[in-house]
């Protein structure tokens, strides 16, 4: 048994051998034939970026780039065009003259080779690249808030949310920018908010290559705790009562909910109850009142809502030419 495992391992180590032999064979014929082949004539189709220098249209913008990359037909030394593939490279650079100038014819003058290696330029594809260009102009537009302030339980806004700055310039191609009519902020819910949020958003891009004066706008907004608060005691202010009508009661209370800040100094005197009789429906006898209450509040509670109207009593001739004897529950009149 110790013989056969014995042979076994032998015959692997034997064939393991032989292969190792001719894999190292194999790379030397590959190195030999790679070195033969690098030292003949060949051609070779390489690519290369397109970039667009706007060195004479410095007031003009891209509107539409041309093709990313051109290919290239070289010419030379295996070993000369392996030494640019691999460790150097190139660009085509196109350099427009006019903004109406489309189509740009492609040229040798225009590649540009790192190195100076020792191939030759046979043919770029394609012929022609296209390439659309539109004045550079700037205009200031509003800012467009998309976002939305959720305050937390038990506060509320008590004013409405701003941001800063509201206008923005905005730089980029004619016919872009003259088309525009405002920039948006990101879309950002705020929720559970205590206090003012006091936070920056972020403007988003009208378009491709526009240029902002600024990158954000500050978002605040006036949150407050929600409290409740009763105001007593405010006063009736009636007009155009006939005299034969009375009104009954002649004051009011009130409770209010509204933020913290706002109630803190709200009086029964800031506030204004008018009842206009010539408002009332023809024959009613219970009337509302109009109120004025700061920061155009509107109360929880009214007490009353409806006031009565009344008959006036009589009113009672001169005390002084009426002299009136009291007894128990008879009033004598002098005279009679």
């Amino acid at each position: 048994m110790n013989k056969r495992r014995q042979k076994s391992f032998d015959l692997r180590r034997i064939f393991g051998r032989q292969l190792q032999t001719k894999l190292l064979m194999l790379v030397m014929a590959f190195l030999i034939w790679l070195f033969v082949r690098t030292d003949q004539e060949t051609t070779v189709v390489l690519t290369l970026p397109v970039q667009v220098q706007m060195d004479f249209l410095p007031d003009h913008v891209i509107l539409e780039e041309p093709l990313s990359q051109v290919s290239v037909t070289f010419e030379g030394r295996g070993r000369s065009l392996l030494n640019f593939a691999l460790f150097s490279g190139g660009e085509y650079r196109l350099v427009p003259e006019s903004p109406e100038e489309r189509s740009h014819t492609v040229s040798t003058s225009n590649l540009v080779l790192e190195g100076d290696p020792d191939i030759t330029v046979l043919n770029i594809s394609p012929a022609l690249l296209r390439l659309r260009l539109d004045e550079r102009i700037e205009r200031e537009v509003p800012i467009e808030l998309r976002a939305r302030v959720l305050p937390a339980e038990d506060f509320l806004l008590t004013g409405p949310v701003d941001w800063q700055p509201r206008r923005v310039r905005v730089s980029g191609a004619r016919s872009f920018v003259d088309t525009l009519s405002a920039v948006s902020t990101e879309a950002v819910t705020m929720n559970k908010i205590k206090r003012d949020p006091d936070r920056r958003l972020r403007l988003e891009s009208p378009f491709e290559g526009a240029v902002l004066s600024r990158p954000e706008v500050l978002v605040t907004a006036p949150v407050e705790k929600r409290v409740r608060k009763t105001i007593e005691n405010v006063q009736l202010v009636v007009s155009n009562l006939p005299d034969s009508l009375e009104v009954f009661p002649m004051s009011l209370n009130l409770v209010l909910e509204a933020g913290e800040q706002q109630l803190e100094g709200i009086r029964a005197e800031d506030i204004r109850a008018e009842l206009d009789y010539l408002r009332a429906p023809p024959g009613s006898l219970q009337v509302p009142c109009q109120l004025q209450i700061p920061l155009n509040l509107q109360p929880l509670v009214i007490e009353p809502r409806l006031f009565e109207l009344r008959p006036a009593l009589p009113e009672l001739a001169d005390s002084t030419a009426i002299d009136t004897l009291s007894f128990g529950n008879r009033i004598f009149l002098p005279g009679l």
